[in-house]
């Protein structure tokens, strides 16, 4: 047994458990979570996807206090799949399900956190926490007690018979959601705005009050911190000197938007003769991007596979806010391929070769998923969104450059 703390310990809760999803001797996997979000789920999303084609995984979630999201809850099942179960659990009186159990465990070995880390980044690896991390050796009839005893309340979390817990499917998230029991990611993060915005006016009326500090913590991996910017609605805040926030578990990391520059391939016509086909209108995005940030894309959540195709899979009629017109885009990649594309002649049109496809996330309540912009190289702006194509596709012939912001 041993006490954890993080961020500044050496071990934090998302390095424990990255480190035993890559652990092939476990069989098992259980948990029990106040919250998810959407920023804990992509640390561990392709780890959970690998570790259930040799183990079994279940894990139950609370819905309390408008934390848990929509989007986080959606790719969890995902990555766990079909043969795994995901329950959810709440309970209409006051009671919020708050617990923070993590278990792996096979025939003769288990191992143990407990602690108060939510399934976000900031649970996993930014936020002040503290577990107790436990090794039992289920030979040992003591500890075999203590893991039988463990399993029973990690049952009664996913237990039916309560009326508090009902095992998650697709369909019942998106009944959740509409039904206002669980939040979007936009929804979230607009109530984190408005925090944001108080503690700004907090800190221009109190500037003499200052009795606390404010030290840096380990970033999470592959993450690097976003400062928080002074939103535009609040005003008479343009002193130079106001410090700038660092993202908490209110600001989950995940990227807002996506910028693209356009080649030849995505904006030409190919064949031009009359009788001839033209290129079909699709834009490639390199699958590095798709992969950085898959949950942008909703892949693979929101993907489904060709039945005439299995390497191939496609999301269907997504609406997208294209320079002021709602129009319906398709999706599709193709694991073997080295690009994911978006089919639409509406992207396609207008553009030229040089122009940076911008992409942002919305969050579905006005009817699109998504709000694109093509910025021409004559924009004023033009080379603040370059700038942030800084990425290139790993490929030596290719000219396209991305980036998330």
């Amino acid at each position: 047994m041993e006490f954890v703390a993080q961020p500044m310990g050496a071990l934090r809760l998302g390095d424990y458990l990255i480190s035993n999803f890559r652990e092939k001797r476990w069989s098992l996997f259980r948990a029990s979570v106040a919250f998810v979000k959407n920023s804990g789920v992509k640390h561990l999303y392709s780890l959970l996807f690998d570790f259930r084609q040799h183990a079994n995984i279940k894990i139950s979630v609370g819905i309390d206090s408008n934390v848990t999201t929509y989007e986080g809850l959606v790719n969890l099942l995902d990555a766990i799949g079909s043969q795994s179960e995901l329950w959810i659990f709440h309970n209409e009186n006051s009671s919020s399900f708050h617990p923070k159990v993590y278990l792996f465990a096979n025939s003769g070995y288990a191992d143990l956190v407990v602690g108060s880390g939510n399934l976000t980044e900031g649970g996993l690896f930014t936020n002040y926490e503290a577990f107790i991390h436990v090794e039992l050796d289920l030979q040992n009839i003591e500890h075999l007690e203590q893991y039988n005893s463990i399993i029973q309340y990690l049952d009664y979390w996913a237990e039916p018979s309560t009326n508090c817990a009902i095992q998650a499917t697709t369909e019942f998230l998106e009944n959740l959601k509409s039904n206002n029991y669980l939040p979007t990611e936009e929804q979230v993060k607009r109530q984190r705005r408005e925090q944001v915005a108080q503690a700004y006016q907090r800190v221009k009326t109190n500037s003499q009050f200052k009795p606390f500090g404010r030290n840096p913590v380990p970033p999470a991996p592959h993450q690097p911190p976003i400062p928080i910017r002074v939103p535009e609605f609040i005003s008479g805040l343009e002193e130079p000197n106001i410090p700038t926030l660092e993202p908490t578990e209110g600001q989950d990391g995940l990227f807002k938007g996506f910028v693209m520059t356009l080649q030849q391939t995505d904006v030409g016509y190919g064949q031009t003769t009359v009788g001839k086909s033209r290129r079909s209108p699709e834009i490639f995005i390199p699958l590095k991007a798709r992969d950085k940030d898959p949950i942008f894309w909703g892949w693979r959540a929101l993907f489904k596979q060709d039945v005439n195709n299995p390497i191939k899979y496609d999301r269907w009629g997504v609406n997208m806010l294209v320079r002021g017109n709602l129009e319906v885009i398709n999706m599709m990649t193709w694991p073997i391929k080295h690009d994911f594309r978006l089919r639409s002649e509406a992207l396609r049109r207008g553009a030229k070769p040089g122009d940076i496809l911008k992409i942002e996330r919305s969050d579905g309540t006005a009817g699109y998923q998504y709000t694109v912009e093509i910025i021409s190289t004559t924009a004023p702006d033009y080379q603040f969104w370059l700038a942030r194509c800084d990425q290139d596709t790993g490929r030596p012939n290719s000219k396209k450059r991305w980036g998330y912001y």
